[in-house]
């Protein structure tokens, strides 16, 4: 089972604030996907907070929709189970749109250095759109 910004049948937010931990675990009950913006659908997710998201399956902006993910801090981990499949994905798949959106903190497409394997990133994959975009233009510290 994955996690899917999108609310079920339409499009879908989520804002994680504050000092805020998430972990989307791989087990026998759950892939540890998190898709946003899936199925002809959008999604958007926010993390502006200073803590830890932790995918540890696939993590997907805009795989068969649209999705949006804007960082402003802490840090984004794409995971760190071994499988097949397992990439940080930035619009995938034709007519998929992506958008990541870095202002601050860290991205990590895997779970860092430690890590038992290192994870790619795919920008506009198989006929989507992408676009990984890194600072705000503004030039402030940590942008």
């Amino acid at each position: 089972m994955a996690t899917v910004v999108r609310c079920g049948d339409g499009n879908g937010a989520v804002t994680a604030s504050g000092m805020m931990n998430l972990t989307i675990a791989s087990s026998a009950e759950s892939s540890g996907d998190l898709l946003i913006g899936e199925g002809d659908f959008t999604g958007v997710m926010t993390w502006n907070s200073s803590g830890t998201l932790e995918a540890q399956g696939r993590l997907r902006i805009g795989q068969g929709g649209t999705g949006v993910f804007n960082q402003t801090g802490g840090v984004v981990s794409a995971g760190i189970a071994d499988g097949s499949l397992r990439f940080l994905g930035i619009g995938v798949d034709p007519l998929s749109v992506g958008t990541y959106n870095l202002d601050a903190g860290v991205l990590r497409p895997g779970g860092g250095l430690a890590a038992t394997q290192f994870r790619q990133i795919l920008v506009g994959d198989n006929g989507a759109t992408g676009s990984l975009n890194v600072g705000n233009n503004v030039g402030a510290l940590a942008s």
